[in-house]
């Protein structure tokens, strides 16, 4: 007799959970689910392999002809919350003079102005300490038009820092912005 498709996700998770060994999938079978029948240690092989090679469950393919998927709310075993499946951004700001690489440096994950600003007073002189001062003072600043680039503050820090060698959008009579 032939077994369901949640009667096969199981038997792939409790081969899963036995580390591929087919007697120790049966045990775990049988102490999980008393109330059915336990399959033989080569039935979970088997059914793994089948999957794994076809991507079906049984062989005529009625698994993939009714359009079911291994991972589906029938298998509660199957679905799993991972720290992956979470949205995750970080902010980087690299430089690049010349064929010098400078940072990577990390920003606030909640970038604003103060934050930016923070960066340009504190962090940006320190990457810029093996910069020839005669390059430092014919290279440009260019900016994206990322909100916190363009704080009144944070850009007066930067039109002392790089007058009139800034390159973003338009931010204002301070700076000469091409």
């Amino acid at each position: 007799m032939a077994y369901t498709n949640i009667e096969y996700a199981d038997i792939v998770f409790m081969l899963s959970l036995a580390d591929g060994n087919g007697n120790l999938a049966a045990r775990l079978w049988a102490e999980r689910f008393p109330q059915r029948r336990v399959p033989r240690p080569n039935t979970f092989l088997t059914t793994y392999r089948r999957l794994r090679e076809t991507a079906v469950f049984t062989k005529d393919g009625i698994f993939n002809q009714y359009n079911l998927h291994l991972w589906s709310e029938e298998n509660p075993h199957a679905i799993r919350i991972r720290g992956s499946q979470y949205k995750f951004s970080i902010n980087i700001w690299c430089g690049l003079v010349g064929n010098t690489l400078l940072g990577p440096h990390e920003l606030p994950a909640r970038l604003n102005g103060q934050g930016f600003l923070y960066f340009i007073m504190h962090h940006l002189p320190i990457l810029l300490e093996n910069v020839p001062l005669e390059e430092q003072e014919t290279m440009w600043f260019m900016l994206d038009g990322a909100p916190p680039h363009h704080t009144n503050a944070v850009r007066q820090q930067l039109h002392y820092l790089f007058p009139d060698k800034i390159i973003g959008r338009e931010a204002g009579n301070n700076a000469q912005y091409r």
